[in-house]
């Protein structure tokens, strides 16, 4: 039938859009990174509550937790450049240090522009370079 072929060809056209995803961010790869400073402060290691970063598998969303609160929102990746948002958290009152450092996290989010891979490091930094949040893969 004339109307058959089709979606075949919408499905291979779909499976090469999908399979160029990954070429985009092939250096900041989808799936889980410890979170290990935040604007320039190391965060405390406990092994109960590792603070951990999520890239999904599309590498268009992310989400995170230092602690105490979860956060989540769309990630933009090209070879250069980074940008997240819109960035959605929950609300819960954090003791210190966390709330001081759940809210550099967010700040770091709002004004992260770029990254670089090192290894299994990755450093997020702003329009002028500075170094706003550091990740590294569990190992």
């Amino acid at each position: 039938m004339p109307g058959k072929p089709v979606p075949y060809r919408l499905a291979a056209l779909a499976g090469l859009l999908v399979s160029t995803l990954p070429a985009l961010a092939d250096d900041l790869a989808p799936g889980s990174w410890h979170i290990v400073s935040v604007g320039g402060l190391e965060l405390p290691l406990d092994r109960d509550r590792m603070p951990s970063f999520e890239i999904g598998m599309d590498s268009t969303s992310f989400s995170a937790t230092l602690g105490c609160n979860r956060f989540g929102g769309s990630l933009t990746i090209t070879k250069a450049s980074v940008t997240f948002g819109p960035v959605m958290s929950t609300r819960m009152a954090c003791q210190p240090p966390l709330d001081m450092l759940e809210s550099a996290f967010g700040a770091a989010l709002e004004t992260s522009r770029s990254f670089a891979v090192d290894g299994d490091m990755v450093t997020f930094s702003d329009v002028g370079g500075a170094g706003l949040l550091v990740l590294v893969r569990p190992h």
